[in-house]
C-alpha cells in the first residue's frame, strides 16, 4: 500500500488504493488539513506534491502550477509513495 509523507508535519500514513489522499489522512486521525470542495475546483487543499500518483481533473490548478508540483490532495489517488509540503 503507498505511503504518503506531509513533509512540514512529519507524518506518514498509508493510503489505499480506492481513497484520496485527504480521505486517507482523515482516516489517518490528521487533523487541520485545508479543504472544501473535495472535488477539485477550489483549490482550497492546494500543495505542492511529488511521487506516482493518479489524478481527477484538477480544475483549480494552472497547467503551469501544474508543471510546478502543485497538485490537490482531495483528488489525489495515489500509486507509489509521495510526499506533500503539509
Amino acid at each position: 500500500m503507498p505511503k504518503v509523507t506531509f513533509s512540514r508535519a512529519g507524518i506518514t500514513f498509508e493510503c489505499p488504493p480506492d481513497s484520496t489522499v485527504l480521505e486517507a489522512a482523515q482516516a489517518a486521525g490528521v487533523q487541520g488539513l485545508p479543504y472544501s470542495c473535495q472535488g477539485g475546483t477550489c483549490r482550497t487543499c492546494a500543495a505542492k506534491g511529488s511521487g506516482e500518483m493518479e489524478t481527477e481533473e484538477m480544475l483549480a490548478l494552472t497547467p503551469s502550477e501544474l508543471r510546478e508540483g502543485w497538485r490537490l490532495p482531495c483528488v489525489a489517488f495515489p500509486r507509489g509513495d509521495c510526499q506533500f509540503e503539509l
